[in-house]
This record gives structure tokens, sequence and C-alpha cells, in this order.
């Protein structure tokens, strides 16, 4: 693995001896993305860019050099066959409390390393996965809603109830009982002719994926109950950065036809 920071103007510097006062390490306060990377290539790289950047502006981070950040990460890329890089964005350095934010420079750590299997090169190949549904839900805040900030204190929590099954990953619901991802992915669903995705603007991420997909393709976004989904839809879906697309199974006793599952992944477009 490697592991590179970089200051706002993006100058690889040391931060050893301050790490500790990262207002991303002490409060949070901080953004990222995860890209894939296959024969040298990011994947989707101007999505995750652009992803990066409204982060910043949502959460009124000060602006880097964001041409070089997109040079160095160029750069890494094209030595890695199949990888993942992350960008790590914490607002900066902070000696105490959490206002006094104006005058601070932004700092990006970027860290990479190879993919082994599960993972493959292809977006909408991997195999079926097999979900439950997890008890554990979010809270609602619409200033928040979409970002990958770096507060995931709900997704650990759910990972730890996750963690207590025989499964890898499980569907969440808000407070209000909507289904709205699963621990580290977006879903879809079909459902009589039609395209289904949870509304995002007050829980969850909006991934790279999803945003794809919902760009080339007829998907409805809607607050639905997470059980009425279950029962209802005829095929589900998953999809992140790392993963691509991947068909659901199962939910739980819910089983779902993957031969179904097939022949629509073949008509996504990503």
């Amino acid at each position: 693995m490697s592991f590179f920071c970089f200051d706002h103007n993006i100058n690889k510097t040391s931060i050893e001896s301050e790490f500790q006062h990262q207002r991303s390490f002490l409060y949070g306060d901080g953004h990222f993305t995860t890209m894939k990377v296959v024969d040298g290539l990011i994947q989707f790289f101007s999505a995750h860019l652009a992803r990066l950047q409204q982060a910043n502006e949502r959460l009124d981070f000060n602006d880097i050099n964001w041409k070089l950040l997109e040079l160095e990460l160029r750069k890494l890329a094209v030595q890695m066959e199949l990888g993942f890089i992350k960008v790590h964005f914490s607002r900066g350095h902070s000696v105490r409390g959490y206002g006094q934010c104006a005058n601070i420079n932004t700092n990006i750590f970027v860290s990479s390393d190879e993919l082994s299997a599960p993972f493959i090169k292809e977006t909408q190949q991997p195999k079926p996965i097999a979900l439950t549904q997890l008890t554990t839900q979010l809270g609602l805040q619409p200033l928040l809603a979409g970002i990958k900030h770096c507060n995931r204190l709900e997704q650990v929590l759910a990972s730890v109830e996750l963690e207590k099954t025989i499964f890898t990953d499980g569907l969440v619901a808000d407070i209000n009982g909507n289904l709205i991802e699963t621990t580290k992915a977006n879903v879809i669903w079909y459902q009589e002719g039609s395209w289904y995705t949870p509304l995002l603007s007050n829980a969850g991420v909006s991934g790279v994926i999803l945003n794809q997909l919902l760009e080339y393709n007829n998907i409805i976004t809607i607050e639905k109950n997470i059980n009425d989904v279950i029962q209802q839809a005829e095929a589900v879906f998953i999809c992140n950065s790392l993963i691509g697309i991947q068909a659901v199974s199962s939910i739980d006793d819910r089983l779902f036809n993957t031969e179904l599952s097939s022949q629509l992944m073949r008509k996504i477009i990503l």
C-alpha cells in the first residue's frame, strides 16, 4: 500500500507530528472517495473529481489546486493493473474547538493498493450476493445527505451488526423505515416494468456508480418502506465504485430471479 499527504497546493508534506490535530481525525470533518483503477486508468474519474468538488462546496472547505491533484492521481494510477485509490480530504489543522475554520488550509491524503478476488475488472459480472435486513437505522440530516463525509459511525454500527451474521452485506433503512442503502453500496430494484432507487435527500450516500446509472437509465427515485421493497421487488441490484453492479440473489428468506437479473443487467448503460 502507498500513502501520501498533500497540502492545498498539492505539495507533498508530512503531518506525522500534528496528525492528532487534523479535523478529520478530531471531528470527522472531512470527506472522501474511493476509485477503482483498471489497467492504469481510474474508472469514472471525472465523476469522482466532481464528487470531491461538490462535497468541498457543500461543507465549505477552502479550495485546493484541482489540476495538480488530478495529475498526481493519474500518475499513481498508471502503475496499477487492478486496484483502488482513496482520496481523503480533511478541512485541516485545528488545535481545539469546532469553529475557527475560515483560514484553515485543506489537507489531502491519498492511499492506494491492489485489489484481489472477489473484485474483478468488469463492472457488471460479479457473482450474485445474498443480503440480510439490518435493524440499525440511519438518522435524517439533509445538510449531509448524499456526501461521503468522514463521520461514518452509523455505517460502523450497521457493520458491527452485520458481522454477527453469515452475510457480507445488508440493507439499511432510515428512522422512518424507508430503504436507503446497504452498509457499503447503493440499491436499485426492478418492479412491474420500472427501475427504482431510494430517495437520498435526508440520509445515505449518493455513489458515483449510482449517479452514472441515474444519468443514462430511466430510474425513479422514491421513498419506500424497506419491507415493501423486499416483498414487492422482482429483481434487486447493488452498486459501488469497487464492485460495479452486482445482482442480489436473496434478502434473508426472500429469493429473487437471478436469470431476470442477468437479463436486466445486460441492458444497463454505464
